[in-house]
């Protein structure tokens, strides 16, 4: 008789991030590390506590030629793609940097990098 081994599913590769506030001096940034299957949606809150956000306003990511949000039901403004489950690797699409803006009319715009992959989170320093 042949036993079936499941073998744990890997841990996935957590993705180093530099957020930046844009057009402030001195520069406002944070670092954070978050798995690279994190959905956007949840990618928001993580900014939103990072940055000292409140979430009050709207928000939108634009990631490789595409805008993500939470969609409009009532059809109000410029369509945009879902990102409660978009994950990030799906949506960088091989890109290294994307925009979060935060509050319309403020509009608080974000520049994010994408650092270096780690595959073992006891590997990123706190």
């Amino acid at each position: 008789m042949v036993k079936t081994v499941r073998l744990p599913k890997p841990e996935p590769d957590l993705l180093l991030l530099h957020i930046e506030l844009k057009w402030i001096e001195p520069a406002i940034w944070r670092r954070v590390a978050k798995p690279e299957n994190i959905t956007l949606g949840k990618l928001h809150a993580v900014i939103q506590i990072a940055m000292g956000w409140h979430d009050d306003h709207l928000h939108e990511f634009e990631i490789a030629g595409e805008n993500y949000g939470i969609p409009d039901s009532d059809g109000w403004g410029p369509p945009v793609n879902s990102e409660t489950r978009k994950t990030l690797i799906k949506a960088l699409n091989g890109k290294r940097t994307f925009r979060y803006v935060y509050d319309f009319g403020d509009g608080w715009d974000h520049r994010i990098k994408v650092g270096k992959r780690k595959s073992d989170a006891r590997a990123v320093g706190h």
